[in-house]
């Protein structure tokens, strides 16, 4: 594929391991999610192109012309080869290196399968999924980080400023959780626990809060109208037996 014109291109999730696009027209292409691990994108088009949770572990982007480039989450090692003078990390690109600092940042969907050097990262309030693959046996949560799914054991989380956006949280135990700050734009909170949690200046835009639960020590945004999304106000155990949920849910609320 070299030199050829992809210009505005969808390759999103593309499987573009060791692909040669030297000299590629790949201006304003979708490249998030794509897979380029030792792809060569020398002296190619990238001006506008959306490498958003890319994998560029290691990729050859020398001389490549990369303005107006968006690589929020987009992954790099100390192998991957950029431009003089461009700086990834300032662009929200993730170095994953023998002691990196990862913490805090979200990884869900991203492919580590092939870093052993993970087991010496800093991953203390990372988020992943089920999706993310990882080098086997490794745990990430040994590493400090949490994973984010249905069903989810999150009590306690600190996740303050996580991005959370499209997150399942469906049914996952956030009681007494940090998210303040948080992006939880179009999340699924149904049935979720929220007892205690602080959920200040989360942005909480289109998430799903059906049937969750919260209580009056539960903070929450200014503005939000929880009667209107769904949630349950619990303040003593009596009146939760009073919400009159199905079976299934009412065991879940009482079991957690």
């Amino acid at each position: 594929m070299s030199k050829a014109n992809l210009r505005a291109a969808n390759l999103s999730s593309t499987n573009l391991v060791e692909a040669n696009l030297s000299r590629a027209n790949l201006a304003g292409a979708n490249l998030s999610r794509a897979n380029l691990a030792g792809a060569n994108l020398s002296k190619a088009n990238l001006n506008g192109a959306n490498l958003q949770k890319a994998n560029l572990i290691p990729s050859d982007l020398r001389n490549t012309e990369l303005e107006n480039v968006r690589m929020q989450g987009a992954i790099y090692s100390d192998n991957t080869l950029f431009p003089a003078n461009f700086n990834p990390q300032s662009q929200g690109a993730y170095l994953i290196a023998a002691n990196a600092n990862i913490e805090n940042i979200d990884i869900r969907d991203l492919d580590l399968s092939s870093l052993l050097e993970l087991e010496s990262v800093n991953m203390k309030g990372a988020t992943y999924n089920e999706i993310t693959l990882f080098p086997a046996n490794f745990n990430p949560q040994n590493q400090g980080a949490y994973l984010i799914g249905a069903n989810s054991y999150l009590k306690g989380a600190l996740l303050s400023t996580a991005n959370l956006q499209f997150a399942n949280l469906q049914q996952a135990n956030l009681r007494g959780a940090d998210l303040s700050n948080a992006n939880l734009q179009k999340a699924n909170l149904s049935h979720a626990n929220l007892l205690q949690a602080n959920l200040r200046d989360a942005q909480l835009q289109q998430a799903n809060l059906a049937k969750a639960i919260y209580n009056e020590q539960t903070q929450l945004p200014d503005k939000l109208d929880m009667m209107k999304t769904g949630a349950y106000l619990v303040t003593t155990g009596a009146q939760l037996l009073k919400l009159n949920l199905p079976q299934s849910d009412l065991s879940y609320l009482l079991s957690i």
